[in-house]
Protein backbone atom coordinates (compact mmCIF):
# COMPACT_ATOMS: atom_id res chain seq x y z
CA UNK A 1 0.00 0.00 0.00
CA UNK A 2 2.66 2.16 0.65
CA UNK A 3 4.51 1.81 -2.25
CA UNK A 4 1.01 2.11 -4.35
CA UNK A 5 0.77 5.30 -2.92
CA UNK A 6 4.23 6.82 -3.61
CA UNK A 7 3.15 5.92 -7.33
CA UNK A 8 0.15 7.70 -7.46
CA UNK A 9 1.72 11.03 -5.44
CA UNK A 10 4.34 11.09 -8.24
CA UNK A 11 1.92 10.64 -11.11
CA UNK A 12 -0.18 13.97 -9.31
CA UNK A 13 3.19 15.74 -9.59
CA UNK A 14 4.27 14.98 -13.37
CA UNK A 15 0.67 16.01 -14.11
CA UNK A 16 1.41 19.75 -12.82
CA UNK A 17 4.52 19.98 -14.62
CA UNK A 18 3.24 19.21 -17.35
CA UNK A 19 -0.62 21.14 -17.79
CA UNK A 20 0.43 24.24 -16.11
CA UNK A 21 2.50 25.44 -18.59
CA UNK A 22 0.61 23.97 -21.61
CA UNK A 23 -2.36 25.52 -20.00
CA UNK A 24 -0.78 29.10 -19.80
CA UNK A 25 0.70 28.61 -23.58
CA UNK A 26 -3.02 28.08 -24.45
CA UNK A 27 -4.21 30.97 -23.41
CA UNK A 28 -1.96 33.29 -24.42
CA UNK A 29 -2.64 31.98 -27.51
CA UNK A 30 -6.06 32.88 -27.80
CA UNK A 31 -5.30 36.42 -25.97
CA UNK A 32 -4.40 37.67 -29.95
CA UNK A 33 -7.69 36.13 -31.07
CA UNK A 34 -5.76 33.47 -34.30
CA UNK A 35 -5.82 30.33 -34.08
CA UNK A 36 -2.73 28.22 -33.61
CA UNK A 37 -1.71 24.72 -34.33
CA UNK A 38 -0.17 22.51 -31.45
CA UNK A 39 3.52 23.91 -32.24
CA UNK A 40 2.33 27.75 -31.95
CA UNK A 41 2.02 28.12 -35.85
CA UNK A 42 -0.77 31.16 -36.46
CA UNK A 43 -3.37 28.77 -38.92
CA UNK A 44 -5.09 30.30 -41.13
CA UNK A 45 -8.72 32.56 -40.50
CA UNK A 46 -11.80 31.53 -42.11
CA UNK A 47 -13.57 34.30 -43.62
CA UNK A 48 -16.34 36.36 -42.39
CA UNK A 49 -19.47 35.89 -43.58
CA UNK A 50 -20.17 39.44 -43.37
CA UNK A 51 -16.73 41.13 -44.73
CA UNK A 52 -17.26 44.97 -43.94
CA UNK A 53 -16.20 45.45 -47.70
CA UNK A 54 -19.42 44.23 -48.63
CA UNK A 55 -22.70 45.22 -47.50
CA UNK A 56 -24.98 43.03 -46.83
CA UNK A 57 -27.57 40.98 -49.74
CA UNK A 58 -31.15 41.42 -49.34
CA UNK A 59 -32.99 38.65 -48.62
CA UNK A 60 -36.43 37.50 -49.65
CA UNK A 61 -38.77 38.76 -47.37
CA UNK A 62 -36.12 40.67 -45.27
CA UNK A 63 -37.27 44.71 -44.38
CA UNK A 64 -35.74 46.83 -46.35
CA UNK A 65 -32.74 48.56 -45.78
CA UNK A 66 -32.98 52.12 -44.59
CA UNK A 67 -33.30 55.69 -46.58
CA UNK A 68 -29.87 57.32 -47.03
CA UNK A 69 -30.17 60.42 -45.30
CA UNK A 70 -28.31 62.37 -47.73
CA UNK A 71 -31.11 61.91 -49.95
CA UNK A 72 -33.33 63.98 -50.73
CA UNK A 73 -37.18 62.18 -50.96
CA UNK A 74 -38.50 65.75 -52.99
CA UNK A 75 -35.60 65.19 -56.22
CA UNK A 76 -36.27 63.16 -58.84
CA UNK A 77 -34.84 59.38 -59.15
CA UNK A 78 -31.68 58.42 -60.49
CA UNK A 79 -30.95 59.37 -64.02
CA UNK A 80 -29.83 57.05 -67.50
CA UNK A 81 -26.40 57.48 -66.12
CA UNK A 82 -27.07 55.88 -62.53
CA UNK A 83 -26.64 59.03 -60.40
CA UNK A 84 -28.59 59.98 -57.75
CA UNK A 85 -29.21 63.06 -56.84
CA UNK A 86 -27.80 63.51 -53.30
CA UNK A 87 -26.69 66.50 -51.52
CA UNK A 88 -23.07 66.74 -50.73
CA UNK A 89 -22.52 66.34 -47.09
CA UNK A 90 -21.26 70.05 -46.27
CA UNK A 91 -24.82 71.53 -46.87
CA UNK A 92 -26.34 68.95 -44.44
CA UNK A 93 -28.21 70.60 -42.63
CA UNK A 94 -29.27 72.70 -45.81
CA UNK A 95 -31.07 75.69 -43.97
CA UNK A 96 -29.33 78.23 -41.59
CA UNK A 97 -31.73 79.81 -38.52
CA UNK A 98 -32.38 82.74 -39.75
CA UNK A 99 -33.86 81.10 -43.17
CA UNK A 100 -35.86 78.34 -41.11
CA UNK A 101 -37.41 82.00 -38.96
CA UNK A 102 -38.26 83.50 -41.67
CA UNK A 103 -40.04 80.01 -42.95
CA UNK A 104 -41.86 80.04 -39.78
CA UNK A 105 -43.03 83.20 -39.72
CA UNK A 106 -44.31 83.26 -42.96
CA UNK A 107 -46.13 79.89 -42.56
CA UNK A 108 -47.48 81.20 -39.13
CA UNK A 109 -48.53 84.76 -40.98
CA UNK A 110 -50.31 82.49 -43.84
CA UNK A 111 -52.49 80.25 -40.97
CA UNK A 112 -53.34 83.31 -38.78
CA UNK A 113 -54.97 84.92 -42.20
CA UNK A 114 -57.87 82.76 -42.05
CA UNK A 115 -57.37 80.74 -38.66
CA UNK A 116 -57.97 82.50 -35.31
CA UNK A 117 -56.20 80.31 -33.32
CA UNK A 118 -52.57 79.82 -32.54
CA UNK A 119 -50.77 77.39 -35.27
CA UNK A 120 -50.52 74.10 -33.51
CA UNK A 121 -46.65 72.69 -33.55
CA UNK A 122 -47.85 69.69 -35.32
CA UNK A 123 -49.04 71.54 -38.32
CA UNK A 124 -46.02 73.72 -38.11
CA UNK A 125 -43.31 70.72 -38.43
CA UNK A 126 -45.40 69.31 -40.88
CA UNK A 127 -45.40 73.05 -42.92
CA UNK A 128 -41.42 73.26 -41.98
CA UNK A 129 -40.70 69.99 -44.02
CA UNK A 130 -42.80 71.35 -47.14
CA UNK A 131 -40.59 74.20 -46.82
CA UNK A 132 -37.53 72.34 -46.88
CA UNK A 133 -38.36 70.13 -49.66
CA UNK A 134 -38.98 72.94 -51.66
CA UNK A 135 -35.80 74.49 -50.56
CA UNK A 136 -33.63 71.70 -51.90
CA UNK A 137 -36.28 70.63 -54.73
CA UNK A 138 -35.81 74.38 -56.34
CA UNK A 139 -32.30 75.13 -57.52
CA UNK A 140 -33.01 71.06 -59.51
CA UNK A 141 -36.22 73.43 -61.38
CA UNK A 142 -34.13 76.47 -61.77
CA UNK A 143 -31.60 74.53 -63.54
CA UNK A 144 -33.45 73.41 -65.82
CA UNK A 145 -35.23 76.51 -66.86
CA UNK A 146 -32.65 78.29 -67.12
CA UNK A 147 -30.88 75.83 -69.57
CA UNK A 148 -34.39 75.45 -71.72
CA UNK A 149 -34.42 79.65 -72.05
CA UNK A 150 -30.60 79.16 -73.05
CA UNK A 151 -31.45 76.31 -75.79
CA UNK A 152 -34.28 78.20 -77.11
CA UNK A 153 -32.05 81.71 -77.04
CA UNK A 154 -29.34 80.45 -79.35
CA UNK A 155 -32.01 78.07 -81.65
CA UNK A 156 -33.42 81.57 -82.59
CA UNK A 157 -30.17 83.72 -82.55
CA UNK A 158 -28.87 81.05 -85.03
CA UNK A 159 -31.85 81.35 -87.15
CA UNK A 160 -31.24 85.13 -87.28
CA UNK A 161 -33.42 86.70 -84.44
CA UNK A 162 -30.83 89.21 -84.00
CA UNK A 163 -33.68 91.11 -81.33
CA UNK A 164 -32.75 88.25 -78.47
CA UNK A 165 -29.55 89.38 -78.41
CA UNK A 166 -30.37 92.88 -77.78
CA UNK A 167 -33.05 92.07 -75.28
CA UNK A 168 -29.76 89.49 -73.18
CA UNK A 169 -27.58 92.99 -73.49
CA UNK A 170 -30.20 95.00 -72.03
CA UNK A 171 -31.07 92.56 -68.98
CA UNK A 172 -27.14 92.71 -68.82
CA UNK A 173 -26.99 88.82 -69.22
CA UNK A 174 -25.31 88.84 -72.73
CA UNK A 175 -21.67 88.77 -71.38
CA UNK A 176 -19.01 88.51 -74.39
CA UNK A 177 -21.25 87.08 -76.73
CA UNK A 178 -22.58 90.15 -78.53
CA UNK A 179 -18.31 91.09 -79.06
CA UNK A 180 -18.22 87.58 -80.13
CA UNK A 181 -20.86 88.12 -82.50
CA UNK A 182 -20.43 91.03 -84.09
CA UNK A 183 -16.46 90.27 -84.72
CA UNK A 184 -17.59 87.19 -86.69
CA UNK A 185 -18.92 88.51 -90.67
CA UNK A 186 -20.85 85.66 -90.99
CA UNK A 187 -22.74 84.95 -87.71
CA UNK A 188 -23.82 88.85 -87.60
CA UNK A 189 -24.95 88.94 -91.45
CA UNK A 190 -27.69 85.93 -90.37
CA UNK A 191 -29.05 88.96 -88.54
CA UNK A 192 -30.27 90.80 -91.54
CA UNK A 193 -31.35 88.09 -94.19
CA UNK A 194 -34.36 88.65 -95.65
CA UNK A 195 -37.26 86.38 -94.32
CA UNK A 196 -39.91 87.97 -96.72
CA UNK A 197 -39.70 88.74 -100.00
CA UNK A 198 -42.12 90.97 -102.25
CA UNK A 199 -42.58 92.93 -105.17
CA UNK A 200 -40.10 95.43 -106.96
CA UNK A 201 -42.16 98.92 -106.46
CA UNK A 202 -41.01 102.25 -108.32
CA UNK A 203 -39.54 104.51 -105.83
CA UNK A 204 -41.28 107.87 -107.37
CA UNK A 205 -44.55 106.60 -106.13
CA UNK A 206 -43.80 107.45 -102.21
CA UNK A 207 -42.39 110.75 -103.30
CA UNK A 208 -44.39 113.47 -101.31
CA UNK A 209 -46.99 112.16 -99.88
CA UNK A 210 -48.68 110.02 -101.76
CA UNK A 211 -50.21 107.74 -99.53
CA UNK A 212 -48.83 104.59 -101.07
CA UNK A 213 -47.67 101.74 -98.64
CA UNK A 214 -45.27 99.18 -99.32
CA UNK A 215 -45.67 95.54 -97.79
CA UNK A 216 -42.83 92.90 -96.15
CA UNK A 217 -40.46 92.45 -98.03
CA UNK A 218 -40.88 95.35 -100.72
CA UNK A 219 -37.90 96.65 -102.64
CA UNK A 220 -38.39 100.11 -103.60
CA UNK A 221 -36.28 101.45 -106.42
CA UNK A 222 -34.67 105.03 -107.28
CA UNK A 223 -33.08 106.17 -110.45
CA UNK A 224 -30.57 109.28 -110.33
CA UNK A 225 -31.24 112.24 -109.51
CA UNK A 226 -32.61 113.81 -106.25
CA UNK A 227 -36.41 113.06 -104.55
CA UNK A 228 -37.82 114.22 -101.53
CA UNK A 229 -39.60 111.95 -99.37
CA UNK A 230 -42.32 113.54 -97.13
CA UNK A 231 -43.48 111.60 -94.08
CA UNK A 232 -42.81 108.35 -95.49
CA UNK A 233 -45.19 105.28 -94.31
CA UNK A 234 -45.83 107.45 -91.50
CA UNK A 235 -49.67 106.64 -92.32
CA UNK A 236 -48.91 102.51 -91.60
CA UNK A 237 -49.72 100.96 -88.29
CA UNK A 238 -46.87 99.52 -88.54
CA UNK A 239 -43.84 99.88 -90.84
CA UNK A 240 -42.70 96.42 -92.70
CA UNK A 241 -40.56 94.22 -92.18
CA UNK A 242 -37.50 93.42 -94.57
CA UNK A 243 -38.39 96.45 -96.72
CA UNK A 244 -35.16 97.60 -99.16
CA UNK A 245 -34.81 101.17 -100.32
CA UNK A 246 -32.55 101.54 -103.27
CA UNK A 247 -30.58 104.21 -105.90
CA UNK A 248 -28.89 104.30 -108.44
CA UNK A 249 -25.15 104.71 -106.91
CA UNK A 250 -24.07 106.43 -103.63
CA UNK A 251 -22.89 109.97 -106.30
CA UNK A 252 -26.17 109.20 -108.58
CA UNK A 253 -29.52 109.13 -106.16
CA UNK A 254 -30.11 111.74 -103.15
CA UNK A 255 -32.78 110.89 -100.97
CA UNK A 256 -33.90 113.95 -98.86
CA UNK A 257 -35.69 112.39 -95.89
CA UNK A 258 -38.19 113.56 -93.06
CA UNK A 259 -37.43 111.82 -90.25
CA UNK A 260 -38.26 108.24 -90.35
CA UNK A 261 -40.68 106.81 -87.02
CA UNK A 262 -42.77 103.96 -86.05
CA UNK A 263 -43.99 103.00 -82.77
CA UNK A 264 -43.16 99.39 -83.95
CA UNK A 265 -39.97 96.93 -83.61
CA UNK A 266 -38.33 98.08 -86.91
CA UNK A 267 -36.81 95.30 -88.58
CA UNK A 268 -34.52 94.94 -91.02
CA UNK A 269 -34.50 98.25 -93.19
CA UNK A 270 -32.03 97.76 -95.77
CA UNK A 271 -30.85 101.60 -97.65
CA UNK A 272 -28.87 100.92 -100.72
CA UNK A 273 -26.72 102.78 -103.07
CA UNK A 274 -27.57 106.63 -102.74
CA UNK A 275 -27.16 109.48 -100.30
CA UNK A 276 -29.32 110.32 -97.57
CA UNK A 277 -29.87 113.97 -96.06
CA UNK A 278 -31.70 113.70 -93.37
CA UNK A 279 -32.20 115.79 -89.59
CA UNK A 280 -32.98 113.12 -87.46
CA UNK A 281 -32.80 110.11 -90.08
CA UNK A 282 -34.71 107.63 -87.63
CA UNK A 283 -36.33 109.00 -84.08
CA UNK A 284 -37.86 105.65 -82.56
CA UNK A 285 -39.23 106.28 -79.21
CA UNK A 286 -40.56 102.74 -77.96
CA UNK A 287 -39.59 100.00 -80.16
CA UNK A 288 -36.23 98.93 -80.92
CA UNK A 289 -34.81 98.81 -84.65
CA UNK A 290 -32.59 96.66 -87.22
CA UNK A 291 -30.80 98.39 -90.15
CA UNK A 292 -28.62 96.60 -93.01
CA UNK A 293 -26.75 99.88 -94.72
CA UNK A 294 -24.78 99.38 -98.31
CA UNK A 295 -22.82 101.47 -99.86
CA UNK A 296 -24.74 104.56 -98.55
CA UNK A 297 -23.60 108.50 -97.56
CA UNK A 298 -25.19 109.67 -94.37
CA UNK A 299 -25.37 113.71 -94.35
CA UNK A 300 -27.23 116.47 -92.72
CA UNK A 301 -27.85 114.95 -89.29
CA UNK A 302 -25.83 117.29 -87.68
CA UNK A 303 -28.15 120.13 -87.13
CA UNK A 304 -27.60 121.28 -83.33
CA UNK A 305 -30.62 120.63 -82.48
CA UNK A 306 -31.88 118.01 -80.11
CA UNK A 307 -29.22 115.34 -80.22
CA UNK A 308 -27.99 115.55 -83.68
CA UNK A 309 -28.13 112.80 -84.24
CA UNK A 310 -28.70 109.79 -87.25
CA UNK A 311 -30.22 107.28 -85.32
CA UNK A 312 -32.17 107.64 -81.88
CA UNK A 313 -33.83 104.74 -80.70
CA UNK A 314 -34.27 102.53 -77.17
CA UNK A 315 -31.92 99.75 -79.30
CA UNK A 316 -30.28 99.10 -82.13
CA UNK A 317 -28.80 96.30 -84.30
CA UNK A 318 -26.80 97.84 -87.51
CA UNK A 319 -24.48 96.56 -90.15
CA UNK A 320 -22.91 99.15 -91.78
CA UNK A 321 -20.56 98.05 -95.51
CA UNK A 322 -18.89 100.64 -97.41
CA UNK A 323 -20.70 103.47 -95.72
CA UNK A 324 -19.92 107.28 -95.42
CA UNK A 325 -20.67 108.88 -92.01
CA UNK A 326 -19.81 112.50 -92.73
CA UNK A 327 -20.52 115.81 -90.82
CA UNK A 328 -20.11 119.23 -92.07
CA UNK A 329 -23.28 119.36 -94.22
CA UNK A 330 -25.39 120.18 -91.49
CA UNK A 331 -26.24 124.03 -89.57
CA UNK A 332 -23.90 123.35 -86.49
CA UNK A 333 -20.94 120.77 -88.34
CA UNK A 334 -19.76 120.02 -84.64
CA UNK A 335 -22.71 118.41 -83.30
CA UNK A 336 -23.02 115.07 -85.61
CA UNK A 337 -23.42 111.93 -83.69
CA UNK A 338 -24.21 108.77 -85.28
CA UNK A 339 -26.11 107.03 -82.36
CA UNK A 340 -28.15 108.35 -79.58
CA UNK A 341 -28.89 104.89 -78.11
CA UNK A 342 -29.28 105.62 -74.72
CA UNK A 343 -29.26 102.04 -73.35
CA UNK A 344 -26.80 98.81 -73.41
CA UNK A 345 -28.94 97.36 -76.50
CA UNK A 346 -26.68 98.67 -78.98
CA UNK A 347 -24.64 96.38 -81.36
CA UNK A 348 -22.94 97.64 -84.53
CA UNK A 349 -20.38 96.51 -87.39
CA UNK A 350 -18.64 98.63 -89.55
CA UNK A 351 -16.85 97.47 -92.84
CA UNK A 352 -14.36 99.42 -94.83
CA UNK A 353 -16.81 103.35 -93.64
CA UNK A 354 -15.66 106.26 -93.56
CA UNK A 355 -16.76 108.54 -90.37
CA UNK A 356 -16.08 111.76 -90.63
CA UNK A 357 -16.32 114.96 -88.39
CA UNK A 358 -18.81 112.57 -86.02
CA UNK A 359 -19.01 112.04 -82.55
CA UNK A 360 -18.44 108.43 -81.31
CA UNK A 361 -17.85 108.97 -77.82
CA UNK A 362 -19.04 106.91 -74.89
CA UNK A 363 -21.64 109.64 -74.13
CA UNK A 364 -23.92 108.82 -76.44
CA UNK A 365 -24.94 105.06 -75.37
CA UNK A 366 -24.31 102.97 -71.99
CA UNK A 367 -22.26 100.33 -70.59
CA UNK A 368 -22.54 97.05 -72.45
CA UNK A 369 -22.88 98.01 -75.81
CA UNK A 370 -20.47 97.11 -78.58
CA UNK A 371 -19.12 98.65 -81.53
CA UNK A 372 -17.37 96.38 -84.27
CA UNK A 373 -14.95 98.73 -87.27
CA UNK A 374 -13.10 96.78 -89.51
CA UNK A 375 -10.76 98.30 -91.89
CA UNK A 376 -12.44 101.46 -91.58
CA UNK A 377 -11.30 105.25 -92.01
CA UNK A 378 -11.82 107.71 -88.98
CA UNK A 379 -11.13 111.28 -89.50
CA UNK A 380 -11.76 113.93 -87.51
CA UNK A 381 -13.40 112.15 -84.82
CA UNK A 382 -15.11 113.87 -81.78
CA UNK A 383 -15.17 112.05 -78.76
CA UNK A 384 -13.50 109.33 -79.06
CA UNK A 385 -12.80 106.94 -75.92
CA UNK A 386 -9.34 106.14 -76.04
CA UNK A 387 -10.37 103.07 -73.59
CA UNK A 388 -13.09 101.79 -73.51
CA UNK A 389 -14.25 97.75 -73.72
CA UNK A 390 -17.44 99.10 -75.97
CA UNK A 391 -15.68 99.88 -79.28
CA UNK A 392 -13.28 97.45 -80.97
CA UNK A 393 -11.06 98.89 -83.98
CA UNK A 394 -9.66 96.12 -86.72
CA UNK A 395 -7.48 97.00 -89.22
CA UNK A 396 -8.25 100.51 -89.41
CA UNK A 397 -6.71 104.26 -89.44
CA UNK A 398 -8.12 107.08 -86.85
CA UNK A 399 -7.17 110.40 -86.94
CA UNK A 400 -9.09 112.44 -83.82
CA UNK A 401 -9.86 115.49 -83.65
CA UNK A 402 -7.59 117.78 -82.30
CA UNK A 403 -9.80 121.60 -80.82
CA UNK A 404 -5.78 123.06 -80.61
CA UNK A 405 -5.08 122.49 -84.55
CA UNK A 406 -7.99 121.08 -86.44
CA UNK A 407 -10.65 123.13 -87.77
CA UNK A 408 -13.91 122.40 -88.27
CA UNK A 409 -15.02 121.42 -92.03
CA UNK A 410 -18.04 123.01 -93.45
CA UNK A 411 -19.35 121.20 -96.53
CA UNK A 412 -21.97 121.69 -99.17
CA UNK A 413 -24.17 119.15 -100.86
CA UNK A 414 -23.98 121.20 -103.76
CA UNK A 415 -20.66 119.95 -104.82
CA UNK A 416 -22.33 116.44 -104.90
CA UNK A 417 -25.64 117.32 -106.22
CA UNK A 418 -25.80 120.84 -107.50
CA UNK A 419 -28.83 122.28 -107.45
CA UNK A 420 -30.44 119.58 -105.24
CA UNK A 421 -32.10 122.02 -103.18
CA UNK A 422 -34.22 123.35 -105.87
CA UNK A 423 -34.84 119.68 -107.42
CA UNK A 424 -36.05 118.70 -103.96
CA UNK A 425 -38.61 121.21 -103.99
CA UNK A 426 -37.43 123.85 -101.25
Amino acid sequence: MKAASTRGRWWIAIGLLIGLPLGWTVAHLESDGRTRDARGGVLPRAPDTLAESEPPRATIGAPPAPADPRVDASLPPAGDDGEQRVAPASTLPLLHEGLLEFARGGIRSGWSESRPEPLPDLLLGEGMEDFERSVRAKPLAIGRALARRQDEYERAVSHGDGFLLLEKMLAGQAGEEPLSVASDPEAFERFFKRRTVGGSLNGLDFVEASGETAGDGATLSFPPGVFRLRKFMRGTKGFPRDLTIRGAGIDRTLLVVEELSTRATLTNLSIQDCTVSAGYLFDLRREGCSFLFERVRFVGFDIGAGSSCLISAPSALVLARDCRFEGGYGRSPRSGVVFDVRSSGLLARFERCRLFQVAIGSVHYSDGARLVFVGCELENVFERPTSSEAMTFLGCSIDDFDSGTDEVVTLDLDHLFPGWEEAAGR
